[in-house]
């Protein structure tokens, strides 16, 4: 036993040293914007710097990037290496977080190694948005309602992408109230603190905040670097309508700005059809906490991989959804390694190791970007077939149902200690 703890000790430790070796490297184009967002900050103040940001982040984004820059002035840090130190400290922070809640050594050392790439290296700001997402979904399974609308709400304060899975965590929560006295309970409880961190932000950071919803819906790039449905129809249109949108650049599709309108209508369309499915099916068939990780998962990859205006970093909630589903289910390591690998491929074929966008991802005279966003899609069809509720036999079923009441038995038991 202490041979295996001290083991996955150092794996740990190996792997926290290779994320603080990142410390250096460049990042992509979007740390200017942070290091933009910090002056703004300082010079006009927290709340018109926001404004002047004129950005498509919630405030939160903007007040960690103010307090990190802060923290490194008093150490006598410039501003590149308080945001990549903050960035360090929240993938730790999230990998212990998984430790803490499942003590699975293993997979929080594959969740630091899994997110390492998106947030230190190429300094990207979902790890922000991870502790309280991860936080809120450990109190959804306590049954704390209140806890999880806090922290549910802080992460939608730093990134607006947690919102996708709000339907299926609200049902989720309401679905186990057993009587309606309980349920009115619940909905308080699951609604007022978010809505008060609502108000809150608008109270203080005024209209902007609605704004900067606002910008985050309309991005109009078909596919903006990420392997998905519309990265194909991006290629297909380089390839096959050059006098339009332009042929390929040395080989390599460049995304499309603004979408084809037809092509919007009918991503968007297709979008919503397969959320709505997996929400139907979730509402149906979904009771147990291992079935609203899966549910949730396959309804945030069906905005990925097909509504437009994606770009490469936003498979990070998957891949936190993801780590999840393996935290409470061993059998779903697979999927979280699967999910892993395509979202660290995204983000290695765009912008390389340290934000590089010099292409060097072309084999046998393919951009491999083509191929991958293939497989992304194919990985998502097979979620999607997989999320179709199973008739089960009675056995089965009561199987099932045993196995909910020994959930709610056991919370009740925890509840009354």
């Amino acid at each position: 036993m202490w041979h295996s703890r001290s083991r996955d000790a150092l794996v740990f430790l190996v792997l926290s040293l290779l994320a603080l070796s990142r410390l250096e490297s460049r990042g992509v184009g979007d740390v200017n914007l942070w290091l933009n967002w910090i002056h703004n900050s300082e010079t006009h103040g927290l709340i018109p710097g926001y404004e002047r940001n004129v950005a498509d982040y919630p405030p939160l984004s903007s007040v960690l990037l103010w307090l990190a820059a802060r923290a490194g002035r008093s150490l006598g840090a410039s501003e590149f290496t308080a945001l990549k130190v903050s960035l360090y400290l929240f993938l730790i922070g999230t990998a212990a977080g998984f430790w803490l809640w499942c003590r699975k050594r293993l997979l929080a050392s594959a969740v630091l190694a899994a997110l390492t790439l998106s947030s230190v290296s190429l300094g990207y700001l979902d790890v922000y948005m991870a502790p309280p997402f991860l936080l809120a979904l450990w109190a959804l399974e306590r049954r704390r309602p209140l806890l999880f609308s806090l922290a549910f709400g802080l992460s939608c304060l730093v990134k607006w992408q947690p919102l996708i899975t709000a339907p299926f965590l609200l049902f989720y929560a309401l679905a186990h109230a057993r009587s309606e006295e309980r349920r009115v309970r619940h909905m308080l409880a699951l609604i007022v603190p978010g809505a008060m961190l609502a108000v809150a932000a608008v109270s203080l950071f005024g209209v902007e905040v609605l704004r900067s919803f606002g910008r985050s819906m309309a991005h109009g790039a078909l596919s903006a670097n990420a392997l998905n449905a519309n990265w194909i129809a991006t290629h297909a249109l380089h390839v096959f309508t050059p006098e339009t949108y332009g042929p390929l650049v040395g080989g390599y599709a460049t995304y499309i700005h603004p979408a084809p309108c037809g092509l919007t209508l009918v991503s968007q369309l297709v979008f919503a059809g397969a959320y709505l499915t997996c929400l139907v099916r979730f509402v149906r068939s979904g009771r147990t906490f291992r079935e609203l990780i899966r549910y949730s998962l396959t309804g945030y990859l069906a905005y990925f991989i097909l509504n437009i205006g994606v770009h490469e970093n936003h498979l990070f909630l998957a891949v936190i959804l993801a780590a999840v589903g393996a935290a409470v289910d061993d059998e779903r390591w697979s999927r979280f390694a699967l999910w892993a690998i395509v979202a660290n491929v995204n983000l290695l074929l765009f912008y390389g190791i340290d934000g590089s966008v010099s292409p060097s991802s072309r084999v046998v005279g393919v951009d491999l970007a083509l191929p991958f966003a293939c497989v992304a899609v194919g990985l998502f069809l097979r979620e999607l077939r997989l999320s179709r509720p199973v008739t089960a036999d009675p056995v089965e079923g009561e199987d099932a149902q045993a196995l909910l009441g020994r959930e709610v038995a056991g919370q009740d038991l925890r509840d009354r200690r």
